[in-house]
């Protein structure tokens, strides 16, 4: 298994790496050399044949880039592409979902009459395989749009396919944008460490006082869930949905803030997701990386919105239920995708029925004067909110959920709001840890939200920086040593 950012072990390497790889900040190439060895030494580490796949995937993917970055004949370079395309989506799925769709391909035909036994096969767990695959596809599909170069040396195309930071959770970053973070000349000098820290030190915050705290106390809910009442399931359904936003950021923003002390760049992939307003703006500020490359390399080629009403329907369709089979082998997944896809088709549906009949909630607000206009606009955005979180956390339920039939348990008993409800509510230990957790997640997103940046306090006096910092180690350090018990990154495992 990979080291995970929360081993004492990997900030030990991180910085012995961090002193190497800056003692040669004249030679970029002995730099990316580096960097390279690094990468595999932290990825590999303990697992050798994670080293063997991600090798095999690098050297196909470098000559198959620099074949579709010849002077060929169109047709015989979308051969090439094609090509690359089915076989790092083989690999992808051999990996990840054969398993999966043996089992069920078993199962259709047992019901036809087929009696026969699922061909099941002992495959190691390849971490990151999700995130790579993608970045690779996008890579060649760039590289034969002529939007890009083909990398020309191989240890570059090495580290960005293998660069650390991001390979076991992302950002799925788009190569137009990350090949220059790579090639480009580092320089001590303009790193830009204090919003390292500050990335680090909240990553860390969330992962350990947020998204761990919740595992800790919410585990067992979904193995048994028959065994809580109404009041825990409602509220345990809550926790779930604080802590992979906490988790998830937790990791993005370690991964960005590690990438910074070595001179390179990552991607926000979260921004304030948790106060959009309908489910159209959540997909742009939710794992932003993904949903630009779904848009870019699938929703588009597939004829977007410039076909007319039923294939856009269609497009929305087929994008997120591929989007809900990405993050697992499981029924769960492409169920929690469908729904997301038909909440995506409602307020598309609604949002332009509204506007056909001049009845749009902005327009007719900003026809309003005064403290009406402020009041209306709050309640609107107030409501739209609120509705779109309890639609993440339905969808949540299912995503959680081991299969639909838990997941249906879950939905009946969280939503049913039985006369015990109000009673089980009193001093519910639960309570007070979503009431914790929220504070702290809407506060950082809030003001983040109100400054418009997320840099929100490296450019504050010393002072407030270093008390605001002080609390954060603090709590990091009083939660791992009493409260809480490590839990790997959730999205590691996709």
């Amino acid at each position: 298994m990979p080291l995970n950012f929360t081993d004492f072990s990997f900030l030990i390497i991180l910085f012995i790496g961090l002193i190497i790889y800056w003692s040669f900040s004249k030679f970029i190439k002995t730099q990316n050399t580096i960097l390279l060895g690094l990468c595999y030494f932290i990825y590999g580490f303990g697992s050798l044949w994670l080293l063997i796949i991600i090798f095999s995937s690098t050297i196909f993917n470098y000559f198959s880039g620099i074949l579709l970055g010849k002077n060929f004949n169109q047709k015989k370079k979308k051969r090439i592409l094609v090509l690359s395309i089915l076989i790092n989506l083989s690999n992808l799925v051999f990996f990840k979902y054969f398993n999966f769709f043996s089992e069920n391909i078993t199962y259709l035909l047992n019901i036809f009459g087929l009696n026969i036994d699922p061909f099941i096969l002992n495959i190691i767990v390849i971490i990151g395989i999700s995130f790579y695959t993608l970045q690779v596809i996008a890579y060649n599909i760039d590289v034969y749009r002529e939007i890009i170069n083909p990398i020309k040396r191989f240890i570059d195309f090495a580290v960005f396919l293998a660069y650390f930071p991001k390979l076991a959770s992302g950002p799925i970053e788009h190569p137009k944008n990350f090949i220059p973070e790579i090639e480009k000349r580092k320089k001590l000098s303009n790193c830009d460490f204090s919003g390292a820290i500050q990335l680090i030190l909240f990553g860390y915050f969330s992962k350990v006082v947020i998204a761990d705290l919740i595992s800790y106390h919410i585990g067992d809910f979904y193995l048994n869930p028959s065994a809580y009442n109404s009041t825990d399931a409602l509220l345990i359904t809550f926790l779930y949905t604080i802590q992979i936003y906490a988790d998830f950021a937790a990791y993005s923003n370690i991964a960005r803030g590690i990438s910074k002390l070595f001179g390179i760049n990552l991607m926000i992939n979260f921004n304030q997701p948790y106060l959009s307003t309908n489910i159209r703006a959540f997909w742009r500020t939710w794992h932003i990386s993904l949903t630009e490359w779904l848009r870019d390399y699938l929703y588009i080629p597939l004829g977007g919105d410039r076909k007319g009403s039923k294939r856009l329907q269609l497009n929305i369709l087929i994008v997120f239920t591929l989007s809900g089979l990405w993050h697992g082998a499981g029924l769960t997944y492409i169920i929690f995708g469908l729904v997301h896809g038909f909440f995506l088709i409602i307020y598309r549906f609604n949002h332009n029925a509204l506007n056909k009949w001049n009845k749009n909630p902005i327009k007719l607000i900003e026809n309003l004067d005064g403290y009406k206009k402020k009041l209306f606009y709050s309640c609107y955005k107030f409501l739209g909110f609120f509705i779109t979180f309890q639609f993440i956390n339905f969808a949540l339920i299912i995503f959680r959920s081991s299969d639909l039939n838990t997941a249906f348990i879950i939905i009946k008993k969280a939503y049913s709001f039985d006369s015990s409800f109000l009673v089980h509510i009193n001093h519910n230990y639960l309570l007070y840890i979503l009431l914790f957790s929220y504070f702290f997640i809407f506060l950082i997103d809030l003001i983040q939200y109100k400054l418009k940046r997320q840099d929100i306090i490296t450019n504050l006096h010393w002072i407030p920086q270093g008390i605001i910092y002080a609390f954060l180690i603090f709590m990091i350090i009083i939660f791992t040593n009493s409260f809480v018990k490590y839990t790997p990154f959730i999205y590691a495992g996709f």
